[in-house]
């Protein structure tokens, strides 16, 4: 899986190709893609470490111990066809109305109720079976008279919706309360916007507002630091108040990173040339300049600095 394209993984060395894109993979091209593997690599494979005690020296693959239970037991399973996977459904027994069949809430109908709308079952109840997967709640299983299943939309359906499960219908009913009062087109409106947005690509990520609020915290105690410095060596500080609200955090952050040089830098460098001249008050020692500040070569010279802070 994490040689597929959009894989993120556990970290960026094992991540796919594609991966700052939308969405690459549906759950049903996963589904397949899972099968096939297990069908054509997995099933096949040779399992060279977990040889069976009784035939150590054999190559075995899962298909070939599957083939010799089947031929020493005496037991051939039956292949499930479509028909058995529909029994496994969860089975609900529903009326059926002017606006279709309602299950968990949700109104589903199609034209082949047209003929059976507000008529009894035919074993003399009231309710016809109904079958849903929980997992895909986009479509429910009607059975009809003559034993057909019916496969019936939901109406707030348009275009290619998500597929849904019983998980997102209960998110639905505790954020509108009684499903059965709003229309059908509505919820589907809900459910997109509210219930099952689409996850945004990794460059629209937001940054951790923690971190960026402990880097400004940070950066405005060192100004601070500076501040006071400044202020014993008899320097008036040229810098911007910093607002201590979390919108002047957030600036203050930004432009630390963006700016060439920093309020920070600029502040540090005034106190550092505030102790040059108190240091070199009253003799003829030359301070030595800042790196990168008019230096020519390793034995070129340079412009010495104005210990008024000026260059």
């Amino acid at each position: 899986m994490r040689n597929s394209r959009g894989t993120a993984a556990a970290g960026p060395a094992e991540r796919g190709e594609n991966v700052e894109a939308e969405a690459e993979w549906t759950a049903q091209r996963l589904e397949d893609l899972i099968t096939e593997w297990v069908i054509l690599v997995w099933q096949t494979h040779i399992m060279d470490k977990h040889k069976p005690a009784w035939c150590p020296e054999g190559d075995w693959s899962p298909n070939d111990l599957y083939q010799h239970g089947i031929t020493t037991g005496g037991f051939i399973p039956n292949i499930l066809t479509s028909q058995d996977y529909y029994a496994a459904l969860r089975t609900t027994h529903v009326k059926i109305h002017s606006r279709g069949i309602n299950v968990n809430g949700l109104w589903y109908d199609d034209a082949v109720l047209d003929l059976w709308r507000y008529k009894p079952a035919p074993t003399g109840s009231k309710k016809w079976v109904v079958q849903a997967d929980e997992r895909d709640l986009r479509y429910v299983h009607w059975i009809d008279a003559n034993g057909e299943r019916h496969q019936l939309e939901w109406s707030g359906c348009r275009g290619d919706l998500p597929a849904f499960c019983k998980r997102h219908v209960n998110a639905l009913r505790r954020r509108v309360g009684d499903l059965k009062r709003y229309d059908s087109d509505e919820l589907a409106l809900i459910l997109l916007t509210k219930i099952l947005p689409v996850p945004d690509s990794t460059g629209q990520w937001t940054t951790d507002d923690r971190k960026t609020n402990a880097a400004a915290s940070r950066h405005n105690r060192e100004l601070q630091l500076a501040e006071r410095d400044m202020t014993k060596a008899g320097l008036r500080s040229t810098e911007p108040d910093v607002s201590d609200s979390t919108e002047g955090r957030k600036a203050t952050a930004g432009a630390v990173v963006t700016s060439q040089k920093t309020a920070h830098q600029q502040a540090v460098e005034a106190t550092r040339r505030a102790q040059r001249a108190k240091a070199t008050a009253g003799n003829d020692i030359e301070a030595a300049p800042q790196l990168g500040s008019g230096r020519s070569g390793l034995l070129g010279g340079y412009h010495p600095i104005d210990t008024d802070g000026a260059a």
